[in-house]
C-alpha cells in the first residue's frame, strides 16, 4: 500500500477550504477558546441539516451564535435540546424507512399479481381480447 502524504501548504490549503465549506475561519481552529463545541455543532449540521424542521434549525442556529460568535460554551441544557432533535431526527428517518419499505413490499406484491395474470393468460398480457 502506497503512503499518501501532502505537503505543508497543500494541508493548509485544504484545512482552509474545509473551514469555509463550514463557516469557520481557519485560525478559530487554533484560537478559538470553545472549539470543541463548534466542531460538534459543525458535525450536528453536517449530519442532521436537511432533516430538521424550522423550529430546529432556529435552535441549531442560536446554539450557533451562542459558541462561534459569543464563544460561549454549550451548556447541559444546549446539549440535552441537541439529544431531543437527534432522537427526533432518528425517529422520523425510521419511520421514512419502514414508509419506505412497506411502499417496496406493496409494489412487489402488485408486480407478483400481475405476473399470476399474465402466465394464466398469456393473450391477455399482450393485449389481444378472444372474442367468440
Amino acid at each position: 500500500m502506497t503512503e499518501f502524504s501532502l505537503t505543508n501548504s497543500e494541508l493548509t490549503h485544504y484545512t482552509n477550504l474545509w473551514c469555509r465549506s463550514v463557516g469557520i475561519k481557519s485560525r478559530d481552529l487554533t484560537k478559538h477558546p470553545q472549539i470543541d463545541d463548534v466542531i460538534i455543532l459543525v458535525k450536528f449540521h453536517q449530519e442532521f441539516w436537511f432533516d430538521l424542521d424550522k423550529t430546529q434549525r432556529g435552535v441549531w442556529a442560536a446554539l450557533w451564535s451562542w459558541v462561534y460568535h459569543k464563544q460561549f460554551s454549550l451548556k447541559a441544557k444546549h446539549l440535552n435540546k441537541l439529544a431531543n432533535i437527534t432522537a427526533s431526527v432518528i425517529g422520523r428517518r425510521s419511520k421514512a424507512e419502514k414508509t419506505r419499505q412497506h411502499i417496496k413490499a406493496l409494489r412487489e406484491s402488485i408486480t407478483q399479481q400481475r405476473s399470476v395474470h399474465m402466465t394464466a393468460n398469456p393473450l391477455l398480457a399482450t393485449g389481444f381480447l378472444i372474442q367468440s
